[in-house]
């Protein structure tokens, strides 16, 4: 029995830290043992309300582990959002903002509003074109005999689990976890997107990808191949 017929592929959902993203790893085993996986990333459409404007841009990229401040964000609570992030451009301590008249919060938010239109934007607009209905491979895995203790993220989560000493490497593993990730994704209206930090190893991958028929890849305007670094490629199912 070859690898490809014992191999089995299961997906579970992660709990994101950052309430945006949605994650999906694809645990690949051999005989109930863990042999790799595949972890896909992506911000799904309905999440775009989260970030409708810079604030919210702000605070869901660099704050996502402060629920105090996504609450204070939701809840439009100025003085608060103003007291956590707007003193440094605001120029004024966190005390001097608690003291201020709700007119005056009114107006040193707008003030900030316009400051982070005027820097953030670009940003913005750029990391949703990235990420919004965009999944791709946040990080992918299959075992060496040097893994002696590896992370079997089943539960949702992750737990550190331990493991026998063997080499799944070379053996077309990281194929099958690419082409059921492709699979979920055209089962989901999605296409599979390059990240933009590519290995070698990914790239020989796409490569390979490019020329099965059953696979279509599709390119940005003017990109002349899938290996042009300001490019990004997706992939997705040919319709039968």
């Amino acid at each position: 029995m070859t690898i490809k017929n014992q191999l089995k592929i299961k997906y579970f959902n992660l709990v994101e830290q950052n309430k945006l993203f949605k994650s999906i790893c694809f645990n690949a085993e051999i005989d109930n043992e863990l042999v790799g996986y595949l972890k896909l990333k992506y911000i799904p459409q309905e999440n775009i309300s989260l970030i409708s404007d810079t604030l919210g841009y702000l605070i869901f990229k660099t704050y996502f582990d402060d629920h105090q401040l996504i609450s204070d964000y939701q809840l439009n609570n100025k003085k608060n959002i103003l007291h956590k992030i707007g003193g440094t451009y605001l120029k004024l301590s966190k005390d001097e903002i608690l003291l201020k008249s709700p007119q005056e919060i009114d107006s040193l938010f707008d003030k900030f509003s316009t400051y982070l239109n005027e820097t953030y934007s670009k940003q913005r607009l750029e990391f949703i074109n990235y990420w919004i209905n965009k999944p791709s491979i946040d990080l992918v895995r299959v075992f060496t005999d040097k893994d002696t203790q590896v992370t079997d993220y089943s539960d949702g989560i992750g737990v550190k689990i331990n493991r026998n000493r063997t080499n799944w490497q070379k053996k077309g593993i990281g194929y099958s976890l690419y082409e059921e990730a492709i699979k979920w994704c055209s089962n989901n209206n999605l296409e599979l997107w390059a990240s933009k930090t590519r290995t070698d190893d990914a790239k020989q991958l796409w490569n390979k990808l490019e020329h099965l028929p059953n696979f279509l890849i599709t390119l940005n305007n003017n990109a002349k191949n899938i290996h042009q670094k300001e490019n990004r490629p997706s992939i997705k199912l040919k319709i039968k």
